[in-house]
């Protein structure tokens, strides 16, 4: 049983998701263009393709934009601004 507990406990912190909080989507666009160009998406190779961002900035109730990046490669300050939860309507 105490395995099965350590297992479960992995998932849960393995499946966080991890969110900046921008103050405009401008802001927020800027980074999610900046992780696109690092993973060298298609768009950033040649415009005609689509594909130019891995995550889209979200509207929060607080006014703010959160972009999920937990699969981003964050400075230290980012990291350090990361946080868990957006405030959005969970519908």
């Amino acid at each position: 049983m105490r395995n099965q507990s350590y297992t479960l406990e992995w998932l849960r912190i393995t499946n966080m998701h991890k969110f900046l909080i921008y103050q405009t989507k401008e802001e927020a666009d800027n980074r999610a263009d900046e992780e696109g160009q690092l993973r060298n998406l298609p768009y950033w190779q040649d415009p005609v393709n689509i594909t130019r961002t891995y995550t889209a900035p979200i509207y929060t109730l607080d006014g703010e934009w959160g972009l999920e990046v937990t699969e981003y490669t964050l400075t230290t300050e980012e990291e350090a601004q990361v946080v868990n939860d957006l405030n959005i309507n969970k519908e």
